[in-house]
Parts: structure tokens; sequence; C-alpha cells
């Protein structure tokens, strides 16, 4: 029997949560059907399953905003070549742009069957460029509403959809998948080494908002090490407020690492601080590794994991404890700070709040996840 023929247009498979998601689901969708991968640009870091058929529309490694938007009418020819050939009925896509040529794609191949999915919560994300955010605040309408089956990985980010950008279709929730290894499970302790270790995972922009983290340390006087882990363009602006605070003996860049789970497994506490996400990878993972997270209640992701999407109050300059993990305002260093001291003082919440994360993390499972977005596929 002959599998079902499913085409997937994507940005690239780089080092990104939005690229990790997609090469859990293709290891899925690879056994289930017969899958063709067009990648914008040669940026491969995650792993594509070998009988995937992949296309690469640019050689470069990196293409900007600009760039993306100059080289859709190639993807475009090139995508509905490969729909047309294959006789492909299903059209997967990811991302903004990828979205609006999946959906364009439909007039001209009026039979096949698009579903999109949007992974930014685009008040936010798209506000950098005034013109850019005028721009979709025209086109996100105009082709989501025209998606046959349109999911986020949010609640907030389909509110976000329905409120600012008039998007009227039914908007389905598909949260981001993860593997739950066992052999990541570990106790809890305070470390060997006389001092408390914290993690934070997040490539040096400004949304994952590192300053908040380093004012908070410079408030901590028990011994704690930070283990920084990712790259980025502010990574150098980062390292002088270190110097600056004079908290260089606390502070570890560690850079792009090979397994980031060798580092989380031998923390006691993660820590996250962006100002705004789609949903959080890094918090996930953290909670997969059976980790105590810190985490400021930003849009979107946070509150879903940590207090199931119900609302709560955290006052300034505090926290407040929810079911899963601890909740901390947006940009509030001193409240970052009295979160940490609060679990370094209190080993039994550290060790309640490990149990708590690998709880949560279960509902996210991979197996879980990829059935809701095989029975959009199905339908």
């Amino acid at each position: 029997m002959k599998k079902k023929k499913i085409a997937i247009l994507f940005v690239s498979m780089g080092s990104g949560g939005a690229e990790k998601v997609m090469s859990l689901f293709l290891s899925k969708l690879a056994v289930d059907y017969q899958v063709y991968l067009m990648l914008f640009f040669a940026n491969v870091h995650h792993h594509i399953p070998d009988n995937v058929e992949v296309k690469i529309i640019s050689e470069k490694k990196y293409l900007t905003v600009f760039e993306r938007f100059l080289l859709m009418p190639k993807i475009l020819m090139q995508y509905i070549l490969l729909l047309r050939k294959e006789q492909i009925k299903v059209s997967f896509s990811m991302l903004t742009l990828p979205n609006f040529i999946n959906i364009f794609a439909k007039y001209i191949v009026p039979d096949i069957k698009t579903i999109a999915s949007e992974r930014n919560y685009p008040s936010i994300e798209y506000k950098s460029s005034q013109f850019r955010y005028r721009l979709y605040k025209i086109l996100i309408p105009f082709f989501y509403n025209k998606s046959d089956f349109l999911f986020s990985n949010s609640a907030h980010i389909n509110k976000d959809l329905e409120q600012s950008f008039g998007v009227t279709k039914n908007m389905d929730v598909i949260y981001n998948p993860i593997i739950l290894k066992e052999k990541y499970i570990h106790e809890i302790n305070h470390s060997s080494e006389n001092y408390f270790r914290l993690i934070h995972v997040g490539r040096f922009i400004p949304v994952k908002n590192h300053q908040m983290i380093m004012s908070a340390i410079e408030q901590i006087h028990q011994p704690i090490q930070l283990d920084l882990l990712g790259d980025g363009e502010l990574m150098e602006t980062i390292k002088n407020t270190v110097i600056d605070k004079k908290i260089t003996h606390k502070i570890n860049f560690r850079g792009i690492v090979k397994d980031v789970n060798d580092f989380l497994i031998k923390s006691q506490c993660f820590v996250f601080s962006s100002l705004s996400e789609g949903f959080p990878n890094a918090l996930l993972e953290a909670m997969v590794a059976g980790l105590p997270v810190i985490s400021a209640n930003c849009f979107s992701g946070p509150l879903e994991l940590l207090n199931r999407n119900k609302e709560v109050f955290i006052p300034e300059k505090s926290f407040t404890e929810c079911e899963f993990g601890i909740l901390i305002n947006v940009n509030d260093s001193d409240g970052l700070a009295k979160a940490i001291d609060f679990l370094i003082k209190n080993p039994d919440k550290l060790k309640y709040y490990s149990r708590q994360s690998r709880k949560r993390a279960a509902d996210y499972e991979l197996d879980i996840i990829y059935n809701k977005l095989q029975n959009m596929i199905e339908t």
C-alpha cells in the first residue's frame, strides 16, 4: 500500500526551537507518510530522516528577512512544481513566510489540503519593524483565514491572532513535543561543589533578556554558578556587563554545546528570562530533565506550562509558586533574585518542583503531540 504524500515547506533546519520541533515531527511523519521537505536555505543542524526527500532553494547558510521576501517568487514556483509533479494532497508549513507561500499555492493547486502553523507571538515578534508589522496586519488575516487547518503552539498566540490580526479561522493548539529520556531522570540536590548551580539556555539576543539575569545574580551573595548556553549578537555586551557588575566568578559562558542535557543534569535550577516567546522549548526541555524552573511570565508559554494557563497574581519584586514551577514578572530582576534565594534556602521545595517538572513534561511527550498533528492530516 502506497503511503500518502505530504509536502513540508520550512525556512531551514538550523539550531532554533521551531527547527527542533520540525525535526521531531519529521521522525514520526517519515514513518507514516512519504515526505517531501523544501527549505529556503541550507542551514541544517537538526536531524532529517534519510527517507525524507529534501530540496533546498538557496545554498546560503543564512538569509535575512528581506532576502527571504526576495526569494519568495522562486520558492513559490518550485513548491508548486513539486506539488504538481508528485501529486501531493497535503501541504504543511510552519512559520509566517512559509505559511504565506503554502496557502497561496492553494490558489494554483486547489485540490491540496493546507495546514499552517504560527510559532511566534505576532504582536511582539513583528513590531521590531513598523513596515513589517503593518504589512503583516494585512497579509496574516488574508492568508491565514484561507488555510484549511491552522494551529499554533500556544493559546495566547491564537488569541493574539484573533484579536490583533483579525484571524477568524478556527485555530487549534498543538504544543511543542519532547522526548522523555529516562537516563536524564536524576535527584535534584544541592551541588557537592558547595555552590548552587543555575542554568540558562538561549541565544544572546534582546528578547532573551540576559541583562535581567545578570542584575539578579549581582544581588545574590550565596555561592552560586550560572552556566549560559548559546551564542549571539549580544554575547560580548553581556560579558562586559558581567565584568562591570564584578560577577565574573559566578558566570560561565559555555557557547553552543553538543548536548544541552549534559549541562542540565548537572544543575539545580533553570532560569528563564525572555521578554516574549512563541513557546519556550528550552523551558520544557529543562523540565524533561527534572529541573525546577523559575520563569518570567511572558507571552507565551510559561503560564501554560507552569500553571495550566490559569492566571496568577505575581507581586512586584517577588514571585509566585505555581503548580509546576515558579513565575516572576517580566523583566523583574528583584523577583528573580528572591526566587533563586528561596530555592537555595528550601531544599524540600527544590525536590518538589523537580518532581513536578517531570510530571508536567510527560503531557508533551512526542507520541501524544504527534497524534494531534496526524489527526489533522487525516481529517
